[in-house]
C-alpha cells in the first residue's frame, strides 16, 4: 500500500514561522504601519503564551493587515518574499525527509495553519501538489473580506481521519512530521509521529 507522509510547515519544513517572516517582509515594503506591526507582534506573543487561540490570532491579524486588500496584490508580494526568504528558511533535515518520500512516490501532503496564499506557493516550490491551509475569503471584487476557515490541529486530524475512513490509507502507512502541541491529535492519529 502507498504511504502517506504529512508535513507541518512552520518550524518543521521551515526553520521559523513563514507567516511571521512574511509579515516582516510586508512591513519592510510599507504594506502596513508600525502600529499594525506592533499590534500583530503583540497578538503573536499572546498566542505564544496561550492567551489567544489560533482562530483569534488569525482574526486579529486578518482584520489589521489583510481585510479589504486585493488577494492578487498579496500573491504578488508572496513571490517577492519567496525570492528572498525561501531558501534561508528551509529546515534541511526535514526537507531531506520530504525529498526521500517524493523519491519513494509516497503521497506527500503539507498541512499548515498559515494562510493559503503563502502555503500554496511554498508547496509548489517544494514540488508538493497536495496541501491545505487556513483560507481567507474574497468578495466579488477579489478583496479579502473574511477568515473562511482556520486549519488547526483538530482540522488536520479530521482530514487524516477522513482519508483513513475512506480506506485510502491504513494508519500504519501514515507518517506525520510536526513541531507543535497544536498538532497532537494529528500526531496521535498517525502510525508514525516525528516531532
Amino acid at each position: 500500500m502507498r504511504k502517506l507522509v504529512i508535513f507541518d510547515l512552520d518550524h518543521t519544513l521551515m526553520k521559523a514561522n513563514s507567516s511571521f517572516w512574511f509579515g516582516v517582509f510586508l512591513y519592510r515594503r510599507g504594506f502596513f504601519s508600525f502600529a499594525s506591526m506592533f499590534h500583530c507582534l503583540f497578538c503573536y506573543l499572546q498566542y505564544g503564551v496561550s492567551v489567544l487561540r489560533m482562530e483569534q490570532l488569525h482574526e486579529r491579524i486578518f482584520d489589521r493587515i489583510f481585510r479589504g486588500k486585493s488577494l492578487k496584490t498579496v500573491e504578488m508580494e508572496v513571490e517577492g518574499f519567496l525570492e528572498e526568504y525561501f531558501e534561508p528558511l528551509l529546515y534541511q533535515p526535514v526537507i531531506q525527509r520530504l525529498r526521500q518520500a517524493q523519491e519513494r512516490a509516497d503521497r506527500v501532503v503539507i498541512l499548515s495553519s498559515s494562510p493559503h496564499f503563502l502555503v500554496g506557493p511554498i508547496a509548489r516550490k517544494l514540488g508538493v501538489v497536495d496541501w491545505e491551509a487556513t483560507r481567507y475569503g474574497c468578495n466579488t471584487e477579489g478583496k479579502m473580506d473574511r477568515v473562511a476557515s482556520v486549519l488547526g490541529g483538530e482540522s488536520k486530524a479530521a482530514l487524516l481521519k477522513g482519508w483513513l475512513d475512506q480506506s485510502i490509507f491504513s494508519v500504519e502507512h501514515v507518517t506525520v512530521y510536526s513541531d507543535s502541541v497544536e498538532d497532537l491529535s494529528l500526531l496521535s492519529a498517525a502510525g508514525k509521529a516525528i516531532v
